[in-house]
């Protein structure tokens, strides 16, 4: 019989004949060409925007014919030929049907019903009924065609293992030793293909409705004459289409078919049943080994298995009960099997619905134990799905170090031994992806059939391994160039391996065959006969070997094998060495293949539901699941592309369309909004911490957490378009900030440090709002402070370094701050004016502050006190620390102010802070006067050559407005410019005014002003000392941190007085450097002769004591010197520059410098 191909509908059909030209030559007409040997890896521009932009494609392909694959130049081997092109075009026909199944047909019928987000309408069942009916005619006519080639396939085998006479050609010889296993196998796939195909349309309910419906629906419209001619013919397709694919199904369809005709009694071929009972129990046996677990299709095997049984059983009779019962067995571990996406199998209602009377003849409790351990997986898998997980990750782990390791220290000739360790390693990463993939589907589907809820942690298990199979992929494709390096030469390797063995079988063959030919018994003629027939199938396979491992040639090869196999040409040895190698040969061939069928995760599209939590999860454990979400939403895209076959919509975009939309949604509502939500209560916080806030638990608190491995994601790519984390971040914060600022313009400063903060954490690049500011920042006006300016010296504290007045205290929960900007701003409002009136309200304040000052001193207390220090001075060098502390400690015992806290000294000494914050007050109004006038005069742009603009107008005869607006641009001009070169000294104005009158007779008691500074020294620094103290207690009342006014004040009082060569006389910071340099070293020397710890921690707590109370006489020391740089003049200046050249030499010789020379300190 002729086996062609049909170039109209691309069907394989056949044409009954006499059974003798069963093996004519057969003529197939590839559509595409094929290449003769290996070809290099080319790259080629991917342009599926959802794939990398460069990827290898290394999967062999043929060139030749089929024909021109087993052409034979030897006259013997030519029948072999013929047979081995029939046994190979049928079984390309099928592995082509069970591709164009699953290409073609799964995913329209699957999601057939689907709509998204479309809003159902009336009628809209009827029309995607319309719409799947030429899908369904298609699947009709596939079912025709999987009859004609089962049929066609059956009768070739009925003639092979026919006891007939041999046909004319072929030498005769016994065939029962020949054992297709390549077909059967092929065969049982196909058979799968039709069960699915079946368990597709048997199993949606959609479907089904909407095709009874349309039925009626036609029914209905034949009532009508009118319309019935155009009816009828519909009418007969739907009957038929209702029989044979809503009626039995499939599956049963081709299996029921009657197959002896044209005079071949298939049924009673007793050689073809022995044939497929091997085959049946050759798969039980690899089904025993394992062979092929870890495989994509391995749970398959066990479909294919039941499937060949069912059709042995009905084509001929039941296989005997030994076989049944290992079948059995089997069918116990495997209670349910994932044909496609959701599509389950059950072996228990597949043979009661296939064979039920062989299914009641099977045990009642081997029936009932499947629903049963069905459950008991269920309860199983969720309590090991964890730890499974986490064997999973281990053994992912130690497979990418191999990779990373061995694949880059490949070399260009590498031995066997490194050969074998690779290509066992690229095998081992499709096994565990293959296991890792079945372990998924099967949980989700298994849980989505019986109804099951998934736990949470179940389903975090689940996603984190469908991350494996995409962290897997990715590792295929970084070392894909290094891969198909080592498949080129282990498939050159295991083909040389098959090839050795080939020869020895010829060497062997050939020197056991006898010399003549056609002479002796029958006997001897069929055993020669045999041995020539082994002898061409060697040849053969030898040849197709030889080139490249495609599918064509490898499918040649096994089947040359099954033909040499027989009269024991290969020991066992050999025959499981060769069987080894050709099943590696194709995984290495079909490598790229195989990992993208392995990693795939199109099933997932059918469990999305689960996405809420697992975006969820990774939000909460953003630092370790962060980077991995570019894996998930890979397979998010492999989703995507069985979306574009469905056939029931209008658009065939639309479903895809919809999809995306239901990711983003769900991404957006889990991750995208909580993060801006989190991130901007993170920087409010942050910019209010300045206030008093209630303590955050950073183990409850999301807002603790650190966000940037979200933001820092990088941006991911789906479907054609990229998701960027930080994009959208800043253009939420950016429309936060420009909103909110409209809203409420006051709190632009609050939202711009926001903007500033989020740079400078996270590196977010905000659009500016360009909104109008509150530019006029002046806090405190300088009228209301120059008015107030007694209160204002004693409620703010001035920092000289900074030049900024904090607010003491306050009852808000922040404090005010003074600072040249504010200032520079409020005499951009009054005017420069303000500057000279506000030295003239500080001169009346001093001038009051004095009187008290000297009334202090004048008090006889204190006078006869600093008298006898005095006199102590004449006879010694310097102040001792003990009579500075005994002063101190002296006026305590003459009372307290009526607050009963401060003593009359704490009280001299705010009388000289807030002196000296009056004098800070006039640096800083001279500083921002200076700050104003530079920013309003930078448009000048040459203040020594500036022309007189009321001239230039009146030579271009203006008109006298314009010459007028002239002539006040220059009064402005002349004003700014005076103002910034004028060199008013304020500092020596109320030096000088001070200085004369309180040089006069009366005030000769102030001279003895510089004895009081040590112990004047000593009360400040207690009181800065317990202040500071306060900002690390939760009582932050009178807490501050800077009162430089003090040492403002005494500079000044100095210099006024002239008193600083009175005060350099003590050389009090020296007396309490060496003071406290002297106890360290006891406190020292004690901790290390003290072996008691208490005692250490004791002296430890001592020693830090006094390190505090040193730095900070020693903060006093260079503000003090700091300040006298402000109010000495010019004959100052040459007196200490002198006294420094004097002092240079004993600075050498004695090692230290004098504290009290501020030639050496810097403002």
């Amino acid at each position: 019989m002729d086996v062609h191909r049909s170039a109209t509908h691309g069907r394989m059909n056949h044409s009954p004949s006499h059974p003798t030209q069963a093996f004519q030559p057969i003529h197939l007409q590839l559509e595409a060409l094929r290449l003769r040997h290996q070809p290099p890896p080319t790259l080629v521009l991917d342009a599926q925007p959802a794939q990398t932009v460069i990827s290898l494609h290394s999967t062999p392909s043929e060139l030749q014919s089929w024909s021109q694959l087993v052409r034979s130049d030897l006259a013997q081997h030519r029948p072999l030929s013929r047979l081995i092109l029939t046994w190979a075009t049928l079984v390309a026909e099928i592995e082509s049907l069970t591709v164009e199944a699953r290409q073609h047909f799964y995913a329209p019928l699957l999601l057939y019903g689907v709509a998204g987000d479309l809003s159902p309408e009336p009628g809209d069942g009827a029309l995607s009924l319309a719409r799947i009916l030429p899908l369904l005619q298609k699947v009709s006519d596939f079912q025709e065609h999987c009859q004609r080639v089962m049929l066609n396939l059956f009768q070739q085998l009925s003639i092979f293992y026919s006891t007939q006479p041999e046909p004319a050609g072929l030498p005769p010889s016994d065939n029962r030793e020949v054992h297709f296993q390549v077909i059967f196998d092929h065969l049982g796939r196909l058979l799968v293909t039709l069960i699915t195909l079946d368990a597709i349309i048997q199993s949606h309910t959609a479907l089904q409705t909407d095709w009874l419906a349309y039925r009626d629906l036609v029914e209905g419209a034949l009532s009508d004459d009118r319309a019935r001619p155009g009816l009828n013919e519909l009418e007969i397709q739907l009957k038929r289409l209702d029989e044979k694919i809503f009626g039995a199904g499939l599956f049963l369809a081709c299996v029921y078919q009657p197959y002896d005709l044209d005079g071949l009694n298939i049924p009673g071929n007793e050689a073809l049943f022995e044939a497929l009972i091997f085959s049946l129990k050759c798969s039980l046996n690899d089904l025993d080994r394992g062979v092929g677990q870890g495989q994509v299709d391995f749970p398959l095997h066990v479909v294919e298995f039941a499937a060949k049984f069912v059709l042995i059983s009905t084509l001929f009779r039941i296989p005997e009960k030994r076989l049944s019962k290992r079948m059995w067995d089997h069918l116990k571990k495997f209670p349910a099997v994932v044909l496609f996406d959701t599509v389950m199998w059950f072996p228990d209602q597949f043979f009661t619905s296939c064979l039920p009377k062989y299914a009641k003849t099977v045990d009642d409790k081997t029936m009932q134990q499947f629903p049963t351990s069905r459950q008991t997986s269920i309860k199983t898998s969720a309590q090991t799905l964890t730890q499974d997980m986490r064997q999973f990750h281990a053994k992912l782990n130690s497979w990418v170090i191999q990779m990373e390791t061995k694949l880059k220290s490949f070399s260009g000739t590498p031995s066997l031994d490194e050969l074998e360790r690779k290509s066992q390693l690229l095998l081992q990463g499709i096994q565990l992806a293959s296991t890792i993939r079945g372990t998924v589907s099967l949980m989700l589907n298994v849980h989505g059939k019986l109804s099951a809820p998934l736990t949470k942690s179940s389903v975090i298990s689940l996603c984190t391994m469908l991350e494996m199979l995409k962290a897997i992929e990715y590792v295929y494709q970084r070392h894909m160039l290094s891969i198909l390096d080592v498949i080129n030469h282990a498939n050159q390797h295991r083909s040389v391996m098959i090839i050795t063995i080939l020869g020895k079988a010829k060497r062997v063959l050939l020197s056991t065959s006898d010399g003549g030919v056609g002479v002796g018994s029958d006997r001897n003629r069929q055993s020669q006969a045999t041995k020539s027939t082994v002898l061409a199938s060697l040849v053969l396979a030898e040849m197709a070997i030889s080139g490249a491992p495609t599918s064509e040639r490898r499918l040649i090869t096994r089947l040359c094998l099954a033909m040499a196999s027989q009269n024991r040409t290969f020991k066992e040895e050999e025959m499981r060495k060769m069987s080894q190698c050709m099943q590696e040969l194709q995984a290495l061939s079909l490598l790229q293949r195989t990992v993208q069928d392995a990693c795939s995760a199109e099933f997932f599209y059918s469990h999305r539901v689960v996405l809420p939590v697992y975006f969820n999860h990774v939000y909460e454990s953003r630092h370790d699941s962060a980077n991995r979400l570019m894996y998930m939403f890979w397979i998010l895209r492999d989703c995507c592309q069985p979306l574009t076959q469905v056939v029931h919509l209008a658009d065939s975009k639309a479903l895809q369309s919809s999809f995306e939309a239901e990711i983003m949604t769900i991404f957006e509502n889990t991750i995208l909004k909580p993060l801006c939500k989190d991130l901007e209560t993170d920087l409010r916080l942050q910019v209010h911490s300045h206030l008093k806030l209630e303590d955050r638990n950073p183990f409850t608190s999301s807002v603790s957490k650190d966000l940037s491995p979200l933001i820092n994601v990088a941006p991911i790519l789906f479907v054609g378009k990229f998701i960027d984390i930080k994009a959208y971040v800043e253009d939420y914060l950016s429309r936060i900030f420009y909103n909110l600022t409209t809203v409420a313009l006051h709190n632009w400063r609050t939202y711009g440090e926001m903007r500033a903060l989020a740079a400078h954490k996270f590196g977010t690049v905000t659009v500016d709002d360009h909104l109008p500011a509150q530019t006029l920042e002046q806090g405190l006006d300088v009228l209301e402070i120059m008015r107030n300016i007694h209160v204002f010296v004693a409620k703010y504290l001035y920092n000289l370094n900074n030049q900024i007045f904090v607010e003491e205290s306050s009852h808000n929960k922040h404090l005010n701050t003074i600072n040249i900007r504010h200032i520079a701003n409020s005499i951009r409002t009054h005017g420069t004016g303000i500057i000279n009136t506000t030295v003239n309200f500080t001169y009346q304040f001093l001038r009051k502050k004095f009187v008290i000052f000297s009334q202090f001193l004048y008090d006889e207390h204190i006078k006869s006190r600093l008298i006898k220090d005095l006199r102590y001075l004449k006879e010694n060098q310097a102040y001792p620390f003990e009579r500075a502390s005994k002063f101190n400690k002296g006026i305590r015992k003459l009372g307290h102010m009526p607050d009963g806290l401060t003593t009359y000294l704490d009280q001299f000494r705010m009388l000289i802070a807030q002196i000296g914050n009056a004098l800070g007050y006039v640096r800083m109004i001279r500083s921002g006067g200076l700050h104003f006038v530079s920013n309003a005069i930078r448009f000048v742009p040459d203040l020594e050559d500036i022309p007189n603009f009321e001239e230039l107008s009146k030579k271009e005869e203006m008109s006298s407005e314009s010459i007028e607006a002239a002539r006040i641009l220059d009064e402005v001009v002349a004003n700014l410019n005076q103002n910034f070169f004028d060199g008013t000294q304020y500092f020596q104005l109320l030096v000088q005014v001070f200085a004369k009158q309180l040089s006069e007779k009366k005030h000769v008691h102030l001279k003895a002003f510089y004895a009081i500074l040590p112990p004047l020294t000593l009360n400040y620094l207690e009181y800065i000392m317990a202040a500071k103290d306060k900002l690390n207690k939760m009582n932050v009342k009178a807490a501050i941190f800077t009162d430089d006014g003090f040492a403002m004040g005494i500079a000044y009082i100095f210099q006024v007085l002239d008193q600083w060569s009175g005060f350099d006389s003590l050389h009090w910071f020296q007396t309490v450097r060496n003071r406290y340099v002297k106890q360290r070293s006891q406190v020292m020397e004690q901790m290390n002769s003290q072996n008691d710890e208490k005692l250490k921690q004791t002296l430890s707590l001592t020693l830090k004591r006094l390190e505090a109370y040193q730095k900070e006489f020693d903060l006093l020391n260079f503000s003090l010197s700091s300040a006298r740089i402000f109010f000495r003049n010019d004959e100052d200046e040459v007196d200490e520059a002198d006294q420094d050249n004097e002092e240079e030499g004993t600075e050498t010789e004695t090692g230290l410098a004098s504290e009290g020379n501020p030639g050496k300190t810097t403002p």
